[in-house]
């Protein structure tokens, strides 16, 4: 389909068919992002991008909560692997539409994946904390068997236990995903699991646990799930000092992920992962984003003791209101 969504003159009709054809399109899709057969169906939703998004403005221009609750459970995956951008503002959109009543178990899932997309990339989850709230709690009578949900849903209750506080019940869910009878879940809760344990300071079985749920994703063929498990995989070897498997995860997650990206811009998120690419020459710009905000504590960018001094290029700096942004390139 390459024709773009009708004019305003046309009927609505047409748009609601249109936007029909797109929900289907998009359900067809979803699943099939999770698996060896990901970058075609990634491809097909980047092409009829222009389409999705204009068939889900004018399903909330409509008021019609259902078909545009359907678009966002059935996109989420996608915005949120092709680094959220517009799917974020058409999902608060879609959060402030009154939901359809009674709510059906694919409507319930859709509002807690528009809270989720909803805080944005930042996951700024306290403007949308109440909506997380009510959604995740939305979902429960269905929750039984989280494998039984759409698995990017079922990631919204651990995420609001993070944010409120709840890590022993976080813990018991991450084991409940690890067995679950959905794949992608299972993998994603032995990842989560590891991932728990290590930022609690247990580094027994932490690899060991991420090279189970590596292995779970390479069975599915999921690059996004193998470069992600490769990315914290080589945190937990460097603890052990093994430059050299360190280099070779690292080098294999980002040409996962270059190739998935098809083309754009590969984001390194966290400061040590950060300084463990630069160790092994695999970034090519630095962004520095600056507020007026002492926080006190954190981590310190590239605080790696074996990485030597980098004399980086300034490129840009811009300003928005109170945010400073520096770009700089790194010398090869």
């Amino acid at each position: 389909m390459t024709g773009g969504c009708p004019e305003a003159g046309e009927s609505a009709a047409l748009r609601d068919a249109l936007a029909g054809y797109l929900c289907e399109l998009a359900e067809t899709a979803d699943p099939l992002l999770r698996t060896a057969d990901q970058m075609r169906w990634f491809h097909l939703l980047s092409a009829e991008q222009d389409n999705t998004h204009a068939a889900l403005r004018w399903a909330v221009v409509r008021g019609d909560a259902g078909t545009a609750l359907r678009l966002v459970r059935a996109l989420g995956y996608y915005w949120v692997q092709l680094g959220h951008g517009e799917g974020d503002g058409l999902a608060r959109e879609v959060l402030a539409l009154t939901p359809p009543d009674p709510p059906t178990k694919a409507t319930a899932e859709a509002r807690v994946i528009c809270a989720m997309l909803a805080a944005g990339w930042s996951y700024d989850l306290e403007s949308v904390k109440e909506q997380l709230i009510e959604a995740v709690a939305g979902i429960a009578a269905w929750a039984d068997d989280p494998g039984d949900l759409h698995p990017l849903a079922a990631m919204g209750e651990p995420l609001l236990l993070q944010f409120t506080g709840g890590r022993e019940q976080v813990e018991a869910l991450y084991d409940r995903y690890a067995t679950a009878g959905d794949p992608w879940l299972r993998a994603m809760g032995r990842f989560y699991r590891a991932q728990h344990a290590s930022e609690m300071g247990r580094v027994d079985g932490v690899e060991e646990e991420l090279r189970v749920a590596l292995r779970e994703f390479r069975a599915m063929g999921e690059r996004w799930g193998i470069a992600l498990v490769l990315t914290i995989l080589a945190d937990v070897i460097d603890l052990r000092a093994d430059d050299a498997a360190t280099i070779a995860a690292l080098e294999e997650a980002v040409a996962i992920a270059l190739r998935a990206a098809g083309g754009r811009n590969l984001e390194i998120l966290g400061a040590d992962v950060a300084a463990q690419c630069l160790r092994a020459g695999l970034v090519d710009e630095i962004m520095v984003f600056v507020l007026p905000v002492l926080l006190g504590d954190g981590v310190r960018f590239f605080s790696s003791p074996d990485l030597g001094r980098i004399d980086l290029e300034p490129l840009e700096t811009k300003r928005a209101g109170d945010l400073t942004v520096l770009r700089f390139r790194v010398p090869k």
